[in-house]
């Protein structure tokens, strides 16, 4: 083998000989002085390429010429604005947008006020319906236990419209006072509990008219028939289906005024318990139907006088008349 080949030096710088190949060399680099030089260059090399120390210096001025790169790009990164950018820090305060948020606000709820109005009026309407409907539950059980309405002859202190609430809590029928109070008129004057006959008729001896049961009951009430000769009677129990389906017993009271000797004005107009619009009645088949005026049909012009124009018994069998609890029954005014 030539001791000058390159493999062999490349050995040789790598400490791959054989000992019979070292021989070799060692005979060639004492005779061959190039040689030897190639073997240490070729060496040192090596070393330069297995070295891993520290590396190369970076070239001068890197550092800096990386940091002014670096504020540049932040510059124009800077420079390119976006839509936060127009948003200001504090937004300023206007009276003007103030007054357009309240006129909005304003403009929406006079909108709103006809709709609530309108609900909370049909909801009053639907809970006069039901408190007409408990007691005419109550009349139809006094009426088929009694054999007639609820009334209380001439002669008698208590001979008014307003004393059918006191048979009937006598009856054991009344549900509660609550249900004589109409919730279309925002108030409710009754007492907690109806007085007994006898003590309504002791109290209109020493005071006519002035128990709460017969003033401030908001329900009218059927005042019975008069003939053209004979003392007034309550409305007959027995009556035909068809019969009882026109057959008015109580309704909205309407606007009236005590006059003198103990009888009543019954003034123009609706029942001012709805405002004046209308009234719920209650008839003889336990039907409660809203009537926007005050004519029932062709048989009866008005519900709250008889056929002569008076508050008083009406004088044919459909000639309903409902009067207010200081009504007296026989109709003297």
């Amino acid at each position: 083998m030539n001791a000058t080949a390159p493999n062999l030096l490349l050995d040789a710088t790598l400490n791959q000989l054989e000992p019979a190949e070292v021989d070799l060399l060692d005979r060639a680099l004492e005779a061959d002085a190039d040689l030897a030089d190639r073997l240490t260059r070729l060496r040192a090399g090596l070393d330069r390429l297995l070295d891993d120390g520290n590396g190369p210096e970076p070239p001068v001025g890197l550092a800096e010429r990386t940091l002014a790169r670096v504020a540049a790009d932040g510059h124009r990164a800077r420079s390119r604005r976006s839509v936060l950018d127009f948003v200001p820090v504090q937004v300023p305060f206007r009276w003007a947008d103030i007054a357009v948020a309240a006129g909005i606000f304003l403009a929406s709820l006079i909108t709103l006020i006809p709709a609530i109005q309108r609900g909370q009026w049909r909801m009053q309407q639907a809970a006069c319906a039901y408190n007409l409907h408990t007691l005419g539950v109550a009349l139809a059980q006094y009426s088929g236990d009694q054999r007639s309405y609820p009334y209380v002859e001439d002669d008698s202190p208590a001979g008014r419209a307003g004393a059918y609430p006191v048979l009937l809590s006598e009856a054991g029928l009344l549900p509660s006072v609550t249900h004589l109070d109409c919730p279309g008129n925002g108030r409710n004057r009754l007492p907690d509990h109806v007085p007994s006959l006898a003590a309504l008729c002791e109290q209109e001896e020493l005071s006519p008219v002035s128990s709460p049961v017969l003033c401030d009951a908001d329900y009218a009430y059927h005042l019975g028939y008069k003939p053209p000769s004979g003392r007034a009677r309550p409305v007959a129990f027995a009556q035909p289906g068809h019969l009882q389906a026109i057959l008015p017993l109580l309704c909205d009271q309407p606007a009236h005024r005590r006059v003198a000797g103990g009888g009543v004005r019954i003034l123009d107009g609706n029942s001012p318990n709805h405002g004046g619009v209308g009234q719920n009645v209650l008839f003889a088949d336990g039907s409660v139907r809203w009537h926007s005026t005050r004519r029932l049909g062709p048989v009866d012009a008005d519900i709250f006088l008889n056929d002569l124009r008076q508050p008083a018994p009406g004088v044919k069998p459909f000639d309903a008349v409902l009067a207010p609890g200081i009504t007296p029954f026989h109709g003297k005014d």
